[in-house]
């Protein structure tokens, strides 16, 4: 009999096991061979205590009990040393039978015998929360990983790796690399001089608004929006400009601004587009830090720009000067790893920073667009992201340089959900970029009445699959996924069929290359989360003034035999499917996606935190009750300060652009902190309902219209309380533009 320790209990029958939690550590500096003695030391000390129950200790600790799981622990090792070869005696023969367990009792277990000087291991696992693939690849490493041990234990444990050497070329070759094509020293002019000559006479841009209920629309062809371009372009040069200087473009919406783009490129510069509604504080930084030569922009928005060093290029003012100009094509030459603009996101250091891009990644998307949405000079397409994000460049581009038409209409179209469905429909749009929070607030009607709408492309945030499932029918629904520092967008995903859970991110693109890496930069075998590194044509030069945080950013590629070629640490939690397809899980760090919009939380804690009457502050992403996901704001207010709400957003509005303001704010007197000395996230209080942030200009509806609005508006929010201001919702320092939509 085993487990009988004590000979007053050896003649006693029953099942005399406990259970032993044993916990270890492990270093990435640390050799093989010093865990396993550090481990045999600690299982040699836990069985010095072997006769305290487990359920004694449970008890003791009281941790936090779910049904789901058994606490402290939810993998068990059992190494099953008693004999189980056959024995034979006189007229007697024992065989061991085996038994099947219906019901896990951990998450997952490892059963170890030896049998004839052979190993053998046995896996059981709850498969609620694993399927049999997993459990045989996990099967797989670990036989790996024992090899690999009993080969060298001197190893490091930061060198071993899952992956023996014929599974990292499976993934490598079949998984990480996209396609590759050759993309010669092409820069974006020469592209669009190609598209010139076979669709001189297409729409290129146009530009639509409403007057009341009628839709007014203004267009140029290809042969326009090339000789308008030439002239300012040449203005450009006249004025001063050189190869690879920065040029901020800041206007409304409009067929100018897409002039602008096009003529700052032509000239050899690169366009730094800014937004001409953002906060006043930020676009002097954009201006200062871009050192920029030149500015377009028109005499009505002067004002925003009052600081000194550099020339502004007023498009009204100097209308005369530049229709004088010559029309012919520049002779430029512009190489594909010249600058072609460059793209100002959210930083954790509380100021935005600048992203170099070059042509080459950016003719490499124009390619990959047309091939995969099937761009040609019929496809009509929707310009809907503001100016300063890196989705302008991929509405704007994906049009020009494949032939097709990009059509932009005013803000409060954008605004306006009914107007945007409206100009979709009589504009006949055929593909359109959304992130997944605008999408998901048309009702399901539309998805069958707009029929000349063939592809949607959605990213910025995190997609369902209610949604894909929702919009997919009749048309391409693609989940499209890239940082800025990868010119847009470097991999995708077709939802071709219904998706039974969120869809993924997809495939590298055309001649990008992605990695899921483990601390150590240890390519990961499928199923096991890391953290994704984008390797490609598309990469940035890096940031602008900023070479320590390029250097920590972008790495040489270790999978890539080409010298100079680098890598991108991207933050992101992904992990690579059966398919081949990665599956985005999350952030890493501190960043987030919201509304489709990319926000480091550590920009907007450090401008709360240079507020003078606030002492320490903290900013999260949460959900909570609230059934959408906010910006929470958690403020220590010093001693010597009233606790204004008001002015601390009047102060965030000059210098954060709206959708960074937090939507709540909480008040709090200190932060919880856990043993270690760190803020508990988990035991900070959840926001209410009623401390939604509202701005001074809140007041309550003032008609029949606006109470039913209000009231449509309070319930598809779930919130308490909505009211008016200046014509536009006003929901916790957020504005939607008042919209008949709601009271249809």
């Amino acid at each position: 009999m085993q487990n009988r320790n004590h000979k007053e209990i050896e003649n006693l029958i029953g099942f005399f096991v406990n259970t032993l939690a044993i916990k270890t550590e492990f270093f990435n500096n640390d050799r093989v061979i010093d865990v396993i003695k550090r481990i045999r030391e600690k299982t040699l000390n836990a069985f010095l205590n072997q006769e305290l129950p487990f359920e004694f200790l449970v008890d003791k600790l009281q941790p936090k009990r779910e049904m789901s799981h058994s606490p402290i622990f939810q993998v068990a090792f059992i190494f099953q040393n008693t004999q189980t070869e056959k024995i034979s005696l006189p007229n007697l023969e024992f065989n061991p039978i085996e038994s099947e367990n219906k019901i896990a009792k951990y998450d997952l277990s490892f059963y170890v015998q030896i049998r004839n000087e052979k190993i053998f291991v046995s896996i059981e696992y709850n498969t609620d929360l694993f399927e049999h693939q997993s459990i045989e690849r996990m099967r797989d490493h670990y036989s790996h990983l024992l090899n690999s041990i009993i080969k060298n234990p001197q190893q490091l444990i930061s060198e071993i790796s899952l992956v023996d050497n014929t599974e990292f070329q499976n993934i490598y070759n079949g998984i990480c690399l996209g396609r590759r094509s050759n993309i010669l020293n092409e820069n974006i002019i020469d592209k669009f001089n190609l598209i010139l000559n076979d669709h001189s006479n297409n729409i290129a841009v146009s530009f639509s608004e409403f007057d009341g209920n009628d839709l007014y629309t203004e267009q140029i062809t290809y042969t326009e929006l090339d000789l308008k371009s030439n002239q300012l372009a040449r203005h450009l040069l006249k004025s001063g400009l050189k190869q690879e200087e920065i040029v901020g473009v800041s206007l409304k919406r409009s067929i100018d601004l897409i002039i602008s783009i096009l003529a700052v490129v032509k000239a050899g510069g690169a366009f730094v587009p800014i937004d001409p509604f953002y906060p006043s504080d930020r676009i002097e930084y954009m201006i200062n830090d871009s050192n920029m030569e030149f500015l377009i922009t028109r005499d009505e928005l002067k004002p925003q720009f009052v600081i000194n060093g550099f020339q502004l290029i007023l498009l009204d003012k100097e209308d005369e000067q530049i229709s004088s100009e010559i029309k012919d094509s520049l002779n430029i030459s512009i190489a594909g790893e010249n600058l072609a603009y460059v793209i100002y996101t959210s930083g954790s250091t509380g100021k935005p920073k600048g992203t170099l891009l070059n042509h080459k990644g950016l003719i490499n998307l124009t390619q990959v667009q047309k091939e995969k949405f099937e761009i040609n000079y019929n496809s009509k397409i929707l310009q809907f992201s503001s100016l300063s994000f890196d989705a302008f460049v991929w509405e704007v581009f994906m049009a020009l340089l494949n032939g097709a038409s990009i059509n932009l209409v005013t803000q409060e179209i954008i605004s306006s959900i009914e107007q945007l469905l409206k100009v979709l429909h009589v504009l006949k749009i055929t593909v359109v970029t959304l992130p997944p929070s605008v999408l998901n607030i048309i009702p399901q009607k539309y998805s069958n009445e707009l029929t000349d709408l063939k592809t949607i492309i959605v990213a910025g945030e995190k997609c369902s699959n209610e949604l894909a499932n929702k919009w997919q029918s009749k048309r391409k629904f693609f989940n499209a996924y890239g940082p800025t520092e990868t010119t847009v967008c470097a991999s995708m995903y077709l939802c071709d069929e219904k998706c039974d859970k969120n869809p993924p991110i997809g495939k590298p693109n055309e001649n990008f290359s992605l990695y899921v890496l483990d601390p150590n930069m240890n390519l990961l075998p499928i199923g096991i989360p890391g953290e994704l590194y984008i390797s490609g044509i598309g990469l940035a030069r890096g940031y602008l003034n900023l070479s320590n945080l390029t250097a920590e950013k972008f790495l040489p590629d270790p999978f890539s035999n080409a010298k100079g070629i680098r890598m991108y640490r991207t933050g992101d939690l992904v992990k690579y499917l059966p398919a081949g397809d990665i599956e985005f899980l999350g952030r890493i760090d501190n960043q987030i996606k919201l509304r489709g919009f990319r926000i480091e939380l550590g920009e907007i804690e450090s401008v709360i935190q240079s507020y003078s009457g606030i002492d320490d502050a903290l900013v999260l992403l949460r959900e909570d009750n609230l059934n959408q996901k906010q910006i929470v704001a958690y403020l220590i207010w010093g001693n010597t300060y009233s606790q204004n709400l008001e002015d601390l957003k009047i102060y965030l509005r000059k210098l954060l652009p709206e959708y960074m303001i937090p939507t709540i704010f909480v008040n709090m007197d200190r932060f919880p902190i856990t043993p270690s000395n760190k803020i508990d996230i988990n035991a900070l209080p959840k926001p209410n309902k009623s401390e939604l942030s509202l701005t001074n200009g809140f007041v309550l509806p003032r008609n029949n219209n606006e109470k039913l609005m209000a009231e449509i508006g309070k319930e598809l929010l779930n919130i308490d309380r909505m009211g008016i201001h200046d014509n536009f919702f006003e929901l916790g320092g957020h504005s939607l533009l008042a919209t008949q939509f709601l009271s249809r």
